[in-house]
Order: structure tokens, then C-alpha cells, then sequence
């Protein structure tokens, strides 16, 4: 999921519409693992998968790869944690980054807006 607005680059993957006025692009499941198996590679050089789930749900079982974001007391995510993951400009390297909470409708599209 990324804000459409705030790109200045093309969309890549397939993407389903949403049901609220976000801007955020949200691909299905099935794109998700098209992405982990290599099917979109032409379009990024590096996948973050973010969970933006309460660090027990992480612990329950979680995405190969995914990295905890897990909401912090009084703050839904640390934005300080989010913008080191994500690579400078001067790396030039083309990143998807998604988002994912227990149905994808909540945490994960506010984490993403951030």
C-alpha cells in the first residue's frame, strides 16, 4: 500500500480499488505472493513487507520477512522505525513497500499514510 498522491513514479503492480478515499493502493493476496516469488521483479529491486500488527499477533505467526511495527503505546507506529527502512533517494533502488494488519482495513492503511 503506498499514498498514490504523494509518487512521482508509475503504478507497477495490479491493484484493487478501494472502498474509502485514502489514496492508498492496495493489491490483493495473490499479488502479494507474486511479488515474493519473483513475478514483478522487472518492476522494484527491493520488497519490504511491514506488519503493522500488535506484537502478539506478530508472535503468533506472521509473513516470512515481515518486519514488526507494532504500535507503540500512545502512538500507532514510530515513524522514526518506518524511515529507516526505507531506502534514500541516492540509492536509486526501486522499492514496494506493503502493509499488512489482521484484515488490512485499519492499522495498516494509517501506518502507510504516515
Amino acid at each position: 500500500m503506498v499514498d498514490a498522491e504523494r509518487l512521482d513514479v508509475p503504478q507497477k503492480l495490479p491493484t484493487i480499488p478501494a472502498n474509502s478515499s485514502d489514496n492508498i493502493w492496495r493489491i490483493t493476496k495473490e499479488t502479494l505472493v507474486g511479488c515474493m516469488d519473483g513475478q514483478f521483479d522487472q518492476y522494484f529491486d527491493h520488497m519490504i513487507i511491514i506488519d503493522c500488527r500488535f506484537r502478539y499477533e506478530y508472535n503468533g505467526g506472521h509473513i516470512d520477512g515481515a518486519i514488526s511495527l507494532a504500535p507503540r503505546s500512545g502512538s500507532l507506529v514510530d515513524t522514526n522505525l518506518l524511515g529507516d527502512l526505507i531506502p534514500s533517494k541516492s540509492h536509486q533502488m526501486r522499492t514496494v513497500i506493503c502493509f499488512y494488519c489482521e484484515h488490512s482495513k485499519y492499522r495498516a492503511p494509517i501506518v502507510a499514510a504516515c
